[in-house]
């Protein structure tokens, strides 16, 4: 995509970036057996870095010698979650932000060196076929609740991730047991083949031991929390409109001062549904950071005082699933219908302004190139006759359409979809509602579901199969956390399965591209563009990077205060 902007930050993960992390695998860092692979060590800076500044890590053990800022930073956010633990939420924009701002896994992307590097580990082994996983733990980590990191402490989480039932316990649905080798050390056993397993793990989050042998079953995890990331929990209660953090002074990289500036102290992030209030925020000085808003607010925003905006291409997919199991749309006919409806150059050229590259289905072309596909293209004559082969004549087929409440993004693609399908003589009824009674309604049953729904995903994990395919579209995942049209396919479902246990790397990514194809053949979804990210933040705060890979979190250790 062109860079029309002075201001514009952006990382282009292209193809031949994405090997550094994965040795020309798309996305997958690759797994194989031990005696063929040396034990993985925590990351070194790669040879050309993306052009992200990120604060490196300090050593563990580092001493904290400088200070935190006594400015209250304050996030504007869309919405609150309702509770706030760990184990207990699948995959949503209001958890994820909240979880990661206390959390860590054992490894985590780093998308500056394009690799998987150690957080809570510090070195890995894949054993033979892929089926064992042995972590060796990071020494003197403590978490919030005073109490160190042990090889328990990630037994106990990833046992109360599959307890709990939510969407990540999906990813673990081949483990067998969790073996605690020594404090230290951790051993995870898998009942299959899993070439894939090691991008799964930054989306397990690991609590303290102590926290989970008293809380296990209980509601504890809900409104408290025993992480171990540089800032912990100061307050928070459901139904509020704010959640408050506060810097953990102990915690293991340490707290060096920034070259620059100064670290972030107390963090608040406040529940602001409207955008065009959050904006008001930002340019008052009052809030500090805000994301998920009017692509306008970008181009209005460049040359502000106090905030500027900043943006980079992702492998977010912006689509529209629709309701397979319930309602007009079980017709495929219909669904094709929609794929020609809709006016997908209307879409990137006049609402993105061209910051939104063409989509030929769920993955970008730079996570997993598929040359035999192509974007759609509107056109209503095909789409037409597809209604009238489907039976219904002119007025008679009524569809409805559901965007959260405040997501000007998701809302676009209905008003220009109803305004294309009233030009065939059917009705689109657009309506908006809640981010969380979306989620609610969606997981209740397919008879709740609207027919038409929108999401803006990004990949949950390092590999298109498990970050996309999976997550948007296998029946494990029907109703939630993004399976939103409960599409099925048994033969779907079979070759990503497969895929997962396929060592070699062209095979494998074979397998997704036939999976892919299979979801365009079917109509699952409309898929529309991969939009960049944007964001908007205070122009005295420096450090802030973006993640191509997984939800819109916040880097709040590296942030910092230049005035």
């Amino acid at each position: 995509m062109s860079n029309r902007f002075g201001w514009r930050v952006i990382v282009l993960l292209t193809v031949f970036a994405l090997a550094a992390l994965i040795g020309g695998c798309a996305g997958t860092p690759t797994a194989q057996p031990a005696q063929n692979q040396p034990a993985a060590k925590e990351a070194e800076s790669a040879p050309e870095a993306p052009k992200q500044e990120v604060t490196q890590p300090a050593p563990a053990g580092t001493q904290a010698t400088g200070k935190w800022s006594d400015r209250t930073f304050v996030k504007a956010y869309l919405s609150i979650p309702k509770h706030i633990d760990p184990h207990g939420s699948g995959w949503d924009n209001s958890f994820d932000p909240v979880l990661r701002s206390l959390y860590e896994p054992l490894i985590d992307y780093n998308p500056q060196t394009q690799k998987l590097e150690g957080i809570l580990a510090t070195e890995w082994e894949v054993g033979p076929e892929a089926k064992t996983y042995t972590f060796k733990l990071r020494k003197d980590v403590k978490f919030h609740d005073g109490s160190q990191l042990t090889a328990d402490a990630v037994k106990l989480s990833l046992e109360r991730i599959v307890d709990q039932g939510f969407g990540r316990a999906k990813l673990l649905r081949n483990l067998d047991k969790v073996e605690v080798v020594d404090d230290l050390t951790v051993r995870i056993h898998l009942t299959d083949t899993d070439a894939v397993f090691l991008s799964k793990v930054p989306e397990f989050l690991i609590a303290s031991a102590d926290a989970l042998k008293a809380h296990f079953d209980d509601d504890w995890f809900l409104t408290h929390e025993a992480g171990s990331y540089a800032y912990m929990l100061e307050s928070y209660t459901p139904g509020a409109d704010v959640i408050t953090y506060k810097p953990f002074p102990d915690y293991w990289r340490g707290w060096e001062s920034p070259a620059n500036g100064i670290h972030l102290g107390r963090i608040e992030t406040r529940q602001v549904p409207e955008t065009p209030t959050q904006r008001l925020l930002l340019e008052s000085g009052e809030a500090h950071f805000m994301q998920r808003f009017p692509i306008s607010f970008v181009f209005e925003m460049q040359n502000h005082p106090l905030a500027k905006p900043m943006a980079m291409d992702t492998y977010r997919i912006s689509f529209l699933p629709l309701n397979v199991a319930h309602g007009p749309l079980k017709d495929i006919r219909l669904r094709q219908m929609l794929q020609y409806a809709f006016p997908y150059k209307a879409l990137i050229e006049d609402y993105y302004q061209g910051m939104c590259d063409p989509a030929v289905g769920p993955l970008h072309p730079n996570f997993l190139k598929d040359e035999t596909l192509q974007p759609f293209e509107q056109d209503l004559e095909k789409a037409k006759a597809l209604r009238e082969e489907a039976g219904y004549g002119p007025g008679e087929l009524k569809l409805t359409y559901l965007y959260p409440t405040g997501g000007e993004e998701q809302k676009q693609p209905g008003i220009l979809l109803q305004d294309a399908l009233r030009k065939i003589d059917v009705e689109l009824q657009v309506d908006t509602i809640p981010w969380a009674n979306i989620v609610e309604r969606v997981a209740s049953g397919a008879e709740n579901a609207p027919d038409v729904m929108t999401l803006i995903n990004s990949p949950t994990v390092v590999d298109p199969g498990i970050g996309l395919l999976e997550s948007l579209f296998h029946s494990v995942n029907a109703g939630g956390p993004y399976n939103w049209g409960r599409y099925s396919n048994p033969e779907f479902d079979k070759l990503l399965d497969e895929a997962q246990r396929t060592l070699d790397d062209e095979k494998r990514l074979e397998m997704y591209r036939q999976a892919q194809r299979m979801l365009i053949d079917d109509a699952a979804g409309v898929f529309l563009c991969h939009p960049d990210r944007w964001v908007l933040l205070n122009r005295d705060v420096e450090g802030y990077w973006f993640d191509p890979i997984g939800m819109e979190w916040q880097p709040w250790y590296d942030m910092y205060w230049t005035k």
